[in-house]
């Protein structure tokens, strides 16, 4: 009886089980079927990588609102920021005229200055700065989220205003517009510091 290459694997095997040799059973095999044993007890079904894939999208799903929400308050600095500027320079204004500056930029023609010589827009470029009411005593400045831009998405914080009458500064917040009469005019709570 001629032997062949199955026969003696099989007999090893046999003789293998049959003495409860410590020999992995690998190491009776050829080469290329030994590394597809080792092999087969490694990767992932295919409900292991849905199950991941499932967690992950919920993860994503609760973790991606606040994500946005945490970058949209960062940005409100830029607001912020260039409003207090405003107020700023609307003191220095006052302190030598006798009425706030009603007009953000410079005026034309420069020679009779009577603006503040500020950018329109936030140093960042998401807000537009406007200013309004400029009286005697009394100015109110805005601060817009631009359209097209990513904080126009800021819900009820698109649109933060600084009014200052007789001394007294309040600030207000808005998703379309600000409403210094409210007893409550930042009910977004967007100039939380």
């Amino acid at each position: 009886m001629r032997k062949t290459r199955a026969t003696t694997i099989a007999i090893t095997i046999a003789t293998s089980i049959a003495t409860k040799s410590a020999t992995p059973l690998h190491r009776h095999l050829p080469p290329l079927a030994a590394r597809r044993a080792k092999l087969r007890g490694r990767g992932f079904t295919l409900v292991e990588l849905m199950v991941t894939l499932a967690v992950l999208a919920i993860l994503t799903a609760v973790a991606y609102p606040s994500f946005v929400s945490a970058i949209n308050k960062g940005r409100r600095s830029d607001a912020i920021s260039a409003l207090t500027t405003v107020q700023q320079v609307q003191e220095r204004w006052r302190a030598n005229n006798p009425r706030y500056s009603g007009l953000l930029g410079s005026s034309v023609p420069p020679a009779s200055p009577d603006g503040l010589n500020l950018p329109s827009t936030s140093s960042s470029g998401y807000y537009a700065i406007t200013l309004a009411a400029a009286t005697e005593t009394s100015y109110e400045t805005r601060a817009t989220a631009v359209t097209g831009k990513a904080q126009a998405g800021d819900g009820v914080c698109k649109v933060m205003g600084v009014q200052v009458a007789a001394g007294t500064i309040r600030y207000a917040s808005g998703a379309s517009a600000v409403d210094f009469t409210l007893s409550d005019p930042d009910p977004g709570r967007c100039w939380a510091r």
